[in-house]
């Protein structure tokens, strides 16, 4: 239902320039993988909906912020849009309500990228562990005020490295997720981008496009 060039014209003239100050910037390859989360949703409700968060909002949106705009533009007025009375959206649900069973080869190649995810991130705690192992055997056991001294340091990175400051509200918030890899694959005969998480999980964008087999 949406049109690729409004979508992409609509983020680089509206949405981008609005929060340029926190440095929000997408590629075009992103704007597509974005185009991917919305292409069944109505022109008018997306360009009302980035103009409403521009509006409200002091920070740059997620994908996941504005689909939940347009959603509900969707389910409290369908009538504005074109759309039957009961708003059901065709990427999480088919024509009776339920979920949308995936392709087994699209499950299995989904699988094998986690595992692939997982055994990287197994790796790196083990090495961790070995490091922490020989650093203990190394040096002499800690004081109570040396252990909760490194206790406390470790908090701090951990907070460091997760959350930041939104200087709206002075409070912490969880920073964005960080990719620690990504590619481009065909998947069901459409081009997704699949992304290793630093959590060690994987999201592949695009899957949503998929029609069921």
């Amino acid at each position: 239902m949406a049109d690729p060039k409004k979508f992409a014209g609509v983020i680089r003239h509206s949405l981008i320039p609005a929060f340029r100050a926190h440095r929000f910037q997408l590629s075009d390859d992103e704007i597509e993988a974005w185009f991917m989360k919305f292409q069944s949703f109505p022109d008018l409700a997306i360009v009302q909906s980035v103009n409403e968060w521009i509006d409200t909002q002091s920070f740059p949106p997620t994908v996941a912020d504005l689909r939940k705009l347009v959603s509900r533009r969707l389910s409290d007025r369908p009538g504005d849009y074109g759309l039957e009375k009961k708003w059901v959206d065709p990427i999480k649900k088919n024509s009776r309500g339920r979920a949308m069973p995936m392709p087994e080869h699209i499950r299995e190649r989904i699988e094998r990228l986690q595992a692939e995810a997982r055994s990287i991130m197994e790796k790196e705690k083990e090495q961790f562990r070995a490091n922490r192992k020989e650093d203990a055997e190394r040096k002499a056991p800690l004081t109570p005020e040396e252990k909760a001294y490194k206790i406390r340091k470790a908090l701090a990175d951990y907070t460091k490295r997760n959350y930041e400051m939104d200087k709206e509200t002075g409070k912490l918030r969880k920073k964005a997720t960080v990719v620690i890899s990504q590619h481009e694959e065909m998947i069901g005969g459409k081009k997704c981008k699949v992304m290793k998480l630093a959590d060690g999980s994987v999201e592949v964008l695009g899957l949503e496009s998929l029609e069921p087999l």
